[in-house]
Formats: C-alpha cells, structure tokens, sequence
C-alpha cells in the first residue's frame, strides 16, 4: 500500500532518523502502523529523534541486538559500555577516548585506533570523520547500540547516568557505584542531589557530559578518590581551588579563561592539561599539555616534564613586541626527548615583514608537527624539519613558511606520509631528484594562488593528492603531465575543488 502523500515528507524524515538500520526502520514502521496515521504525529515523531517510538522501538530490537554485545571479548566489552556515558548521537574525538580508556586502564592510548576497528567491524558504531592514514576521528555509538550500552551498564553498575531530579534523588541507584555521568548540569545546583552525590564514596570517575551550561554551577568536588573529571560543560568564572585537593587525578578537564594557579602542580599524577609548574615540581607522568602560552615554554619548565609526548602552543604576538620573543618558545623544544606531536599557532596571525629568529632545532622523536599561522619562515629552515628521522606528518598553514621558491634536496623527508601545504606565497616548488618524500601518501594543497605547478617526481607509493583553490595553472599543468606521461603518479587519485565552480 503506498504512503499517503501528506505523510511522505514525515515518512522520509523518519527513516532518516533510524540511521540506515534496516531493523530500526522495520521496528518503527510495526509501531507507526498500530498508532494514529495523521501527518501532525508523524511530523512530530520525525522531529524529535528521541522520541517514545523510537525508545520503544530499542527495547524491541533489544534481544535481537545483545548478541552483538555478548560475543565482544571480556577486554572490548568495557570499551564500548564506556562509549554510552556520552549522550545520543554526541560525535566523540578518538583521542578523547584514547585518553579516558588509557586512565581508566582499558587500554593503553595508541592501541585505541585498533579497538574503535574492532567495534566498527561489529557494526556498533558509526563513524563521522576520518583522518590520514584511514584511522577514526570521530564517531558515535548507534541509537539501538546506545540504548543497549545504557541499559547494560545500568544492569551491571558499569556507571550511573543522571538524566532528571529523581535519578540524582535515587539513593540505592547512586550507592556504589564507580562512575557517574552527570547528563544535566542543573542538577549540580538541587542541594538534596548535591548532598547524595558527595556521600558515595565509592566515585572514581565524575563525567559532565550534558549541555553546555553558561552559567556557574557548583560541581561535586567531594569525591576524595576521584581519578577521572571530565567537566568541560560547565563553565568556571573563578577555578575551583577544591580540584587541587584530588591528589588522585589522572584526568582533568574544565573550562576556565583565567588564570590556573601554580598549586595545581601538586596533582602529580595528572598526565594532561597543566599549568607553569611550581619551582620545586617534577612531573614525570605528564604526558600532554594542549594550549599553553609560549611565554611558559622554558628550559626549566620543560627539564620537569621530560615523558611529554604532545604539546601544544598558543602564541600571541603584539604590536609592541620584540617580533623574535614569542618564537623563543621554540629554542628549548629539543630538551623534550619523548615529543611525539607539536602543534604551534599564531592566535592573532598577521604576515611578520621582518624576518624571525632561525628555526630551533626540534627533537628527533617527533612524528607530527603543525605550523599554523604567519610565522614567515624562509624555505631554506625546512632543512631542520626535513631530515626528522620519524616524522610522518607535516601540516603547514597560513604562511607559516613565505617566499617563492623552495627547492626539496636530495633525501629530505623520508619518512613523511602526509603533507598539507595551505595558505602560501609559494611560485615555484622543485626537487633535486625524485629521492624525495619516498614514503609520501597524501598530498595536500590549498589556497596556493601562486604555484605554477606541482612537482612530478613522488614516488609510486602517493595515493593521493589534493588541491583546493590553487593556481589553474597548476592544475592545467598537471593534468598535462599526467598526459604525456602514463607511468606518472598513475597509482594517486586526483582530488580538485574550486570555489569559482560552485
């Protein structure tokens, strides 16, 4: 029987909504065909993806889908009950898990990639971005799976979620349990839920993971064996001092713009996320540390976090500044034997006209390095990145290097697999010879208005290759070279956006 025309829109918007799952869709359509059959329900169910029909539709398709679940090994089964304390359909980034399983003790970081694979081969989880090398950025557990995950970590006390007042007034529901998952912030603000909350002892992880909340709350920072808080949802006009007394933490996140006072650093154990350490501090597990401004990037800071494996650097230049003294947040990088990743930005970029200080030396063990910003770099500094024994990913953005020639020598960057080249005054970009970028696999151009062509001389091993707004003369010339000859760059997709096409 054909759908009724006024409730096709609804019927399309619906399906949507069960997220290409032919069981979902088949489930729905069995309890839309036992209720009312009028455009205005059906609008609404189409416009509410966690409405009760589709609740419902979960706890039908519940026995069929927990094999799924039940045939996972012992070691998968808690990373993947972990990923419900997110909310539905919330897009989680991989290193954020990577992180949390890693403290938690599920899985050590780099193994995290290897276990989203796994899940994503069972079909539980969807993905939505995709980085180099094919590995999950992003991702999200489908609506029935993350219905199925709630409800078995309920079952099992895998960890608590709060929802409504009569979730945080539940006492027995609260009582040992190791994980609670706050889903609304508001109810930090309910002194009964307040008070319940601090009286179970037994809390090792404090998640908020509800609604960005723009206005203060007061956090439960009762918890004294608290390993894990994760409270970047609700915002800080002033940082909790309690925090620094949970001398536990492994994990902290919060969203603060002042400024974190130095007796953070007695929280030894932490391994992201800290401040200008103390003068008598070491911090020897302090593994990451996102967003720090260059002025704190010395010697004798980096001396005491020697297992930094990723940093990231926030730099400010002003009118008045001696235009090398913001870059010196580079010259004592190198004392960081275990870096693995660098990311560096200019906040406020603009195109430095006088040269900067000769690029620093980087460590030998780092693997990523992003450069965003008008750091204006001469070509010629690339020979300090381009003999990088490990490095396989180079990202270099808004003229983070300037002027119009750069010749790539012999050998240089053997080991690189990804190289974006985005926002440049670049003309003319050569190679020795083609022992040059010899593992390379993805090629990315973008926003080069001035390169007149691209070089030809990658190794068969580029499987891809990437231009967005550059030169048509370049892309004339390449298509041409490809032309004359087949053997060319035959194995790399071609990848051309132009924004005068759209």
């Amino acid at each position: 029987m054909p759908c009724p025309n006024e409730l096709e829109k609804a019927g399309k918007k619906i399906a949507e909504n069960c997220e290409g799952l032919p069981l979902t869709i088949v489930k729905v359509a069995q309890i839309l065909s036992e209720s009312d059959k009028t455009a205005e329900y059906w609008n609404e169910v189409g416009a509410d993806k966690r409405h009760s029909v589709y609740v419902d539709a979960y706890d039908r398709m519940y026995k069929v889908l927990y094999p799924s679940y039940d045939y996972l090994s012992q070691e998968l089964k808690p990373i993947f009950l972990y990923m419900g304390v997110f909310p539905q359909n919330y897009e989680i980034p991989r290193s954020k898990l990577a992180k949390i399983w890693d403290v938690e003790g599920f899985c050590v970081g780099h193994q995290s990639p290897a276990k989203l694979d796994e899940l994503d081969s069972s079909s539980l989880i969807m993905l939505h971005e995709i980085g180099f090398r094919k590995r999950i950025k992003t991702c999200s557990l489908y609506s029935p799976f993350w219905h199925l995950c709630n409800k078995e970590a309920t079952k099992s006390k895998f960890f608590h979620a709060l929802n409504s007042l009569a979730d945080g007034l539940a006492e027995e529901r609260l009582e040992s349990h190791r994980r609670l998952c706050i889903r609304n912030n508001s109810l930090f603000a309910i002194k009964d839920v307040y008070d319940k909350m601090s009286s179970v002892s037994t809390v090792r992880s404090l998640l908020c993971t509800g609604p960005y909340h723009e206005y203060p709350v007061p956090v439960c920072f009762g918890f004294r064996l608290l390993r894990i808080l994760d409270a970047l949802t609700a915002r800080f006009y002033e940082f909790p001092l309690e925090v620094v007394n949970l001398i536990q933490l492994l994990y902290l996140a919060l969203t603060f713009e002042g400024k974190i006072p130095s007796s953070i650093s007695r929280l030894w154990n932490l391994r992201s996320n800290l401040p200008h350490p103390r003068q008598e501090s070491f911090l020897g597990n302090l593994y990451t540390v996102l967003d720090v401004g260059s002025q704190s990037c010395t010697r004798d800071v980096f001396e005491r976090i020697p297992g930094l494996m990723k940093l990231g650097i926030r730099i400010e230049v002003g009118p008045a500044d001696d235009v090398d003294e913001p870059f010196r947040c580079f010259d004592h990088i190198s004392h960081l034997h275990n870096l693995q990743t660098l990311k560096c930005v200019i906040v406020n970029p603009r195109i430095i006209s006088k040269v900067v200080a000769p690029l620093s030396i980087f460590p030998s063990s780092l693997k990523k390095l992003t450069l965003t910003g008008g750091f204006g770099y001469p070509w010629e500094e690339m020979s300090k990145i381009s003999f990088l024994q490990n490095l396989t990913e180079l990202k270099l953005r808004c003229y983070a290097f300037r002027g119009p020639k750069w010749k790539v020598r012999q050998h240089e960057f053997q080991k690189l697999r990804f190289l974006l080249i985005e926002d440049t005054d670049l003309v003319q970009w050569t190679f020795e010879d083609h022992r040059c970028f010899e593992s390379l696999e993805i090629l990315s151009v973008k926003h080069c208005y001035k390169l007149e062509r691209i070089p030809m001389k990658f190794d068969e091993r580029l499987l891809k290759i990437e231009l967005v707004d550059c030169n048509p003369l370049a892309l004339t010339k390449l298509k041409e070279d490809r032309e004359k000859d087949k053997f060319c760059l035959s194995g790399a997709n071609l990848n051309i956006h132009s924004s005068l096409d759209e």
